[in-house]
């Protein structure tokens, strides 16, 4: 028995035009996708910076050295 010919059985094309559009869609979502992550990116990387900075201020207080004494040692270099 034939199949009945209906909605379900055509195959929807889209024109090359349509096809471009949603091609220009889809990378314009990327495009943000990469911008929020690099946005990310940088916000991690400022977080670190801080870590960094509190763990040499915690190693300076640590050691009883002053502000001159430790520009001193790091000027030696």
């Amino acid at each position: 028995m034939a199949r009945p010919k209906g909605s379900k059985n055509k195959k929807t094309e889209l024109s090359v035009a349509d096809q471009i559009a949603a091609l220009e869609a889809e990378i314009e979502a990327l495009q943000e996708q990469v911008a929020a992550k690099r946005a990310q990116i940088r916000s991690l990387r400022a977080a670190q910076k801080e870590e960094e900075k509190k763990r040499i201020f915690e190693a300076i207080e640590k050691s009883g050295k002053n502000a001159e004494e430790i520009l001193a040692l790091l000027e030696m270099d």
